[in-house]
């Protein structure tokens, strides 16, 4: 069972300047087992949310706090994580998949991210998804990888070469849409859409290069704050001209979305 998301918000409203780093329990409100009098709701500070788990009724869930996009300031690239010797060991077994693991396997805030979006135990499976060193590792094309981190630092860590297009394709339609992120990224294709990730705000060359060559018709679906308009507007001037048909779309990213909506406006 999963907590509501407005049941959670209730809670972090009235508690969370008393969490900091910290977990505390508190009585849980409507308990389904039934009254609690014994502070049996566990909440516990994340990098980017809140984590909740109940020790009576087996409720959980996960509050995102600001769900936004780590950008390339925040991000620790290949150039910089090579000066740690581990990491390019790290990089080889990742590409061997040698850390596919259950979701079981994981670290509860991970399932709880993963599961959040509406992602499976199967989805993590297809998409080659790995968890290793408290990170959850995901696949963003040929030998590149992202490590999602759910202990101390709340960086990204971006392992390999970004001199690539990352992308899912379904099929043959000259359709793609292109996202910032790889949650979107694995949210369209889910939705069975043909998806570009930009891991960031800006299009490379070889984006560009390729969308030129690929593409009839592309949907700019970038998140919905300032920096993600401007590069909109950005990579839109670049594919005028180039691409026959360019939409925007201006909402919520597409992982936070349902399946249903996704290909509403994919479709259209």
């Amino acid at each position: 069972m999963f907590l509501r998301t407005d049941e959670m918000k209730r809670y972090v409203d009235a508690h969370i300047s008393f969490m900091r780093d910290n977990q505390i329990h508190v009585n849980h409100e409507d308990c389904p087992a039934g009254v609690d009098t014994k502070a049996r709701l566990y909440i516990k500070r994340a990098p980017d949310g809140v984590m909740f788990y109940c020790h009576h009724c087996g409720s959980k869930g996960y509050y995102r706090l600001k769900d936004r996009l780590y950008r390339a300031s925040e991000i620790v690239t290949i150039e910089d994580a090579s000066k740690e010797p581990d990491y390019g060991m790290l990089l080889d077994e990742l590409c061997m998949l040698k850390y596919v693991r259950p979701m079981s396997e994981w670290s509860p805030a991970a399932r709880l991210w993963w599961s959040s979006y509406g992602f499976t135990n199967a989805d993590a499976s297809e998409l080659c998804v790995q968890f290793c060193a408290e990170r959850l590792w995901l696949k963003a094309g040929d030998k590149l990888y992202q490590g999602r981190s759910f202990v101390g630092s709340s960086k990204y860590l971006t392992l390999g070469n970004k001199n690539q297009v990352c992308r899912l394709r379904h099929n043959l339609e000259l359709t793609f849409t292109i996202v910032e992120d790889l949650l979107s990224m694995y949210k369209v294709y889910k939705a069975g859409g043909n998806v570009i990730c930009l891991l960031g705000t800006s299009m490379s060359d070889f984006v560009k290069s390729y969308v030129a060559e690929q593409a009839t018709k592309v949907v700019l679906w970038l998140d919905d704050d300032t920096a993600g308009w401007n590069a909109t507007t950005s990579i839109y001037t670049q594919l005028y001209g180039l691409v026959r048909d360019v939409r925007t779309i201006k909402d919520r990213q597409p992982k936070e979305h349902g399946l249903e909506f996704i290909k509403g406006i994919i479709n259209a």
